[in-house]
């Protein structure tokens, strides 16, 4: 293989919630700020999902955990906010994403205990793809 041929890897992060029952206006009344992406996409079951997200850009060759600190960072200012909203509305639904194409080399993903347990602590769950290119 030559340096032509070299496959970068490339990822992004992000944290979303998701509700069948709250509005735009719901998750700003209750968390205060504004979310990078609000999206609303029909299930398979014909119901509708309202995603609110906070986002990394998409980079090459990345680090992964610099990416993901800056998603805690955004997210500790509301961390009350976002147990409350959890305790009056259990069915929402946190996830902390990592997604991710392998390039050539190595991959690798580490959470700070930090991170571990803000996650626990407003019941998020982990989720990460790793795609090959």
């Amino acid at each position: 293989m030559n340096e032509e041929e070299i496959i970068i890897g490339k990822a992004y992060t992000y944290f979303a919630i998701d509700s069948d029952s709250q509005t735009e206006a719901d998750f700003f009344q209750w968390l205060g700020i504004e979310p990078d992406s609000f999206e609303t996409i029909e299930t398979i079951h014909g119901g509708w999902v309202k995603t609110w997200k906070i986002t990394t850009p998409m980079t090459e060759d990345p680090y992964l955990h610099p990416m993901i600190r800056g998603i805690m960072d955004r997210l500790l200012p509301i961390k009350d906010r976002l147990i409350a909203f959890k305790r009056a509305y259990p069915d929402l639904d946190y996830e902390l994403q990592v997604v991710l194409w392998q390039g050539h080399g190595t991959a690798g993903l580490s959470l700070d205990n930090d991170t571990l347990q803000f996650l626990g602590e407003i019941g998020a769950l982990l989720d990460c793809d790793i795609y090959r290119q």
